[in-house]
């Protein structure tokens, strides 16, 4: 949707408790200002040369592009979230997306707008919408490729325990947990990812590492 600014202050959770006793935090998304923003013009083209602050402020078209600066202001709250998720399960998500957002679901959500909104730039933004989606799963592939780059992964302030262990097929596999709860766990493979970077916070943690490093 071209939503430059999802920050960490767009976001707020809601916590359900399930029936297991453990609670399920659902995000809630505020503040959509920027969804379909569309900056365009001699002006914004040269300001975007010119000034590296003002690249966040793109045109909204029926390709997405770069997405360094589209997500530039969601980089902390990606690292932190989007740090378990496997190539593997990041990619069937983008084609669940892509297949459930068919002609017929935009035309729907495109239709809930007022008339007189619609009749302005209605149709084109269906095209775009529909563009922007047919290229769902390339953009997704682009975007892991960046979040995984360089991996943040964080622990809690109470006493954990880290595992890192260095398999002999050159992955990397790091897991974390506390009171024998496991809160994260994934295999990093060599050339999908350049750096993990463990941040374990406060607390008297532990820190194991099995194997020899690959590098």
């Amino acid at each position: 949707l071209g939503d430059w600014d999802r920050h960490a202050d767009q976001w707020r959770f809601a916590g359900v408790k399930e029936e297991d006793g453990n609670w399920l935090w659902k995000p809630l998304p505020r503040d959509r200002d920027q969804a379909m923003a569309h900056y365009d013009g001699v002006v914004m083209f040269l300001a975007r040369m010119a000034i590296p602050s003002v690249r966040r402020l793109r045109p909204f078209d029926d390709e997405v592009g770069n997405l360094t600066w589209l997500t530039y202001n969601a980089r902390p709250i990606d690292a932190l979230f989007l740090s378990q998720i496997t190539r593997e399960r990041w990619m069937e998500i983008a084609h669940e997306v892509r297949g459930t957002s068919s002609d017929a679901v935009i035309a729907d959500a495109m239709g809930r707008w007022p008339r007189d909104a619609y009749a302005l730039h209605g149709a084109e933004l269906e095209t775009k919408l529909r563009g922007r989606r047919d290229e769902l799963v390339e953009t997704a592939a682009r975007f892991f490729e960046q979040v995984n780059q360089n991996i943040d992964v964080l622990g809690s302030e109470k006493r954990d325990q880290v595992i890192v262990d260095y398999p002999d097929d050159g992955r990397v596999r790091v897991v974390l947990s506390r009171k024998d709860k496991r809160f994260f766990e994934r295999e990093f493979i060599v050339g999908e990812t350049e750096e993990v970077r463990i941040y374990a916070l406060d607390g008297d943690d532990s820190l194991e590492v099995r194997g020899t490093p690959h590098r």
